[in-house]
C-alpha cells in the first residue's frame, strides 16, 4: 500500500518496497496519487514473482561486457575500467538496468561530491 501525504503543494505518494529503492511522485488530486502508488507498487511486485516478459541484464553485467567489448580498444581503456569497477562497486550496481533512475544516479553523485576534498574544490575554483 502506497503512503500518501498531503503536501501544500498537492499529494505525495510513496512506494517502498525491501529491495528497491523508493518512488516518489506529486500529483495535485487524491485520487491520482492513490493510483499511481498502487499502479506502481503492483508493477514493481509483479516484476519479482516474475510475471514481466521482459529480463533486463543487471547493471555490472552490461558494465562488464562493455569493458570487455568497446573500451578495451580505446586510449583511455585504463581510466574507463577505473570508473567503471567503481560503480560496480555501488549496491545499486546489481539493479536490472531499467530500475536505476535519475534520482540513483543522483544520489551516487551527491555521495561522490561530499568525499572530494576542500583542496579540490578550492582549486577548481580558481578556473570558474
Amino acid at each position: 500500500m502506497p503512503t500518501l501525504m498531503k503536501r501544500p503543494y498537492g499529494w505525495q505518494s510513496l512506494v517502498r518496497i525491501k529491495g528497491h529503492p523508493q518512488m516518489i511522485k506529486t500529483f495535485k488530486k487524491y485520487d491520482d496519487a492513490k493510483r499511481w502508488g498502487l499502479e506502481t507498487e503492483l508493477k514493481i511486485r509483479r516484476e519479482e514473482a516474475g510475471i514481466l516478459k521482459i529480463k533486463f541484464p543487471k547493471f555490472s553485467e552490461v558494465a562488464l561486457k562493455y569493458i570487455n567489448e568497446v573500451s578495451l580498444t580505446k586510449r583511455s581503456f585504463k581510466d574507463e575500467r577505473y570508473t567503471i569497477n567503481a560503480l560496480m562497486r555501488e549496491p545499486w550496481s546489481e539493479y536490472p538496468i531499467n530500475r536505476i533512475t535519475p534520482n540513483v544516479v543522483g544520489s551516487y553523485r551527491d555521495k561522490q561530491l561530499k568525499t572530494v576534498s576542500g583542496s579540490l574544490v578550492n582549486c577548481l575554483d580558481i578556473f570558474y
